[in-house]
């Protein structure tokens, strides 16, 4: 439960939020349940998820298969948000959840963005991009490459860009560097790579329809390249 008092300055946005939030009805999605009003305080209930969030389990880097497939499978879950017209806003190691049989499942989706503000940048379609680049430099290094702090290490700087993956790792196939850089891109900064060809920015989905969108799009597309030529579908356990 996330209870949100009357007096919040936040209150009327995140029921906004929440009830878009709660269009969203897929397993790879934490779902949101139900939202309540209980004598003026809101009442956000989402589905319990007994599941370990990635930023617990990055004690040590993943293999490139585990990395692939993660990230693969938080591309899928990004890709029935967009399909509902709305946007998560906020991927970090935190809201991605993994439990005992491997099963990879997103949280915060809406509501995150909207209590913490939107990382990186400021259009929510972008930072899902750019989010989908973090959690794959995450899983491969066991550090992350954004600005705002999370339980990781971050990525170095190195020459005023944050190092790419195989600069951290030297066992890595060139397309997950390509892969990392290319969506990070979606939200330029001063310390962003950009080594490969730059991901234009997706505009944000429309809230009028479920329609797939660009970025979905594209987000299927980039792990697709990613995901290329490897032997076999990973486990994670």
């Amino acid at each position: 439960l996330r209870l949100v008092e009357p007096n919040d300055p936040l209150h009327d946005d995140l029921r906004a939020a929440a009830c878009a939030a709660a269009r969203v009805v897929d397993r790879s999605v934490v779902q949101v349940l139900d939202v309540l009003d209980f004598e003026g305080t809101l009442v956000i209930v989402t589905e319990w998820v007994d599941a370990i969030p990635l930023e617990q389990l990055l004690t040590t880097a993943m293999t490139p298969e585990q990395s692939v497939e993660v990230t693969r499978r938080v591309a899928e879950a990004i890709g029935h948000i967009h399909a509902a017209g709305i946007t998560h806003g906020r991927i970090r190691p935190a809201c991605v959840m993994i439990d005992t049989e491997g099963e990879v499942r997103l949280r915060g989706h809406m509501i995150d963005a909207r209590i913490y503000g939107i990382d990186p940048g400021n259009d929510p379609a972008a930072a899902d991009i750019a989010g989908l680049g973090a959690i794959m430099t995450a899983c491969l290094t066991g550090r992350w490459p954004g600005d705002t702090p999370t339980a990781l290490p971050t990525v170095p700087i190195v020459a005023g860009k944050r190092a790419a993956p195989s600069q951290l790792r030297a066992d890595l196939p060139p397309r997950l560097d390509s892969f990392a850089i290319r969506c990070m891109a979606a939200v330029p900064g001063p310390t962003t790579l950009r080594r490969a060809t730059p991901l234009p920015p997706p505009r944000a989905p429309s809230t009028r329809s479920p329609e797939r969108t660009k970025g979905q799009a594209r987000c299927g597309a980039l792990i697709a390249t990613a995901a290329h030529g490897r032997h076999k579908r990973s486990t994670l356990r």
